[in-house]
C-alpha cells in the first residue's frame, strides 16, 4: 500500500500512476520510443534524459515514458531509475511555458541515507534544466543541507508529510519556485519507507 501511497503523493500533480523499472536481473526496461509532441504554443521543449541517466554510478535500470497532461495538454517525461540496493529515483519533467521538474528519492529507509542523496543528486545534475541554470551548484550539498535544516526539522516535527518552499536555489526569473516535499512511514513491511522530492519551476526567460 505504501508504494502507491508514496508514489502518488511524489508525483500526484501528474494524476498519473507511477512506472516502475523491473527489478535488478530481470528483463531490460522500455525505451521511450518519442518524447510527447511539443505544441507550437509551448516555446520551452522536452525530452527524456534516460541514455545521461543510464551512465550514473550504481548503473540504475532506466524507465523512460511521456504522456500528454489529460488537463493542460502539455508534454510530460517521466525517467524512473531502479538500483540495486533497492533505491528509486523518479525524475520528471513537464515543460511548456515555463520548465518545471521534480527529482524524488523514494528510500527503504526512513530518512534518506547518504547514498540515497547522492543518487538523487546525480540524476539532478544530469538533468537540462539543473545543467542550464544550476550548473555551478552543487546538488548533493543542497540536497543534505534541506534535510539538515531548520525548515526541515521544523515541518517533521509538525506531521510526517509536508511541503514547504526553499531558497536553495535564488529566483533567476519571475516565476521561479523551489519547493522540498517529505513522506515518511514507519511500515517496514514497505519496500519504501520515505519519498523526499525537490520540484522546480523556472520561468521560460531563464532558459
Amino acid at each position: 500500500m505504501l508504494i502507491g501511497a508514496l508514489a502518488a503523493w511524489a508525483l500526484g500533480a501528474t494524476g498519473i500512476a507511477v512506472h516502475f523499472a523491473a527489478a535488478a536481473g530481470s528483463a531490460a526496461p522500455a525505451t521511450l520510443a518519442k518524447a510527447p509532441e511539443t505544441p507550437s504554443s509551448c516555446p520551452i521543449g522536452i525530452a527524456t534524459a534516460q541514455a545521461d541517466l543510464e551512465r550514473l554510478a550504481g548503473h540504475p535500470q532506466v524507465l523512460a515514458s511521456g504522456w500528454k497532461d489529460i488537463d493542460s495538454d502539455e508534454p510530460v517525461v517521466r525517467d524512473t531509475l531502479n538500483f540495486g540496493d533497492g533505491t528509486t529515483v523518479i525524475v520528471e519533467q513537464k515543460n511548456c511555458r515555463i520548465a518545471n521538474l521534480s527529482v524524488t528519492l523514494l528510500s527503504p529507509a526512513a530518512v534518506p541515507n547518504a547514498s540515497g542523496i547522492a543518487r538523487m543528486a546525480a540524476a539532478l545534475g544530469a538533468m537540462p534544466l539543473w545543467k542550464q541554470r544550476y550548473r555551478g551548484q552543487d546538488a548533493s550539498a543542497l540536497l543534505a543541507a534541506e534535510l539538515a535544516s531548520a525548515s526541515f526539522a521544523e515541518h517533521h516535527k509538525q506531521g510526517p508529510s509536508f511541503t514547504y518552499a526553499t531558497d536553495a536555489l535564488p529566483p533567476q526569473s519571475e516565476g521561479d519556485e523551489a519547493l522540498i516535499s517529505f513522506m515518511a512511514d514507519s511500515d517496514s513491511a514497505s519496500p519504501f519507507r520515505s519519498a523526499f522530492t525537490l520540484s522546480i519551476a523556472a520561468g521560460g526567460d531563464g532558459e
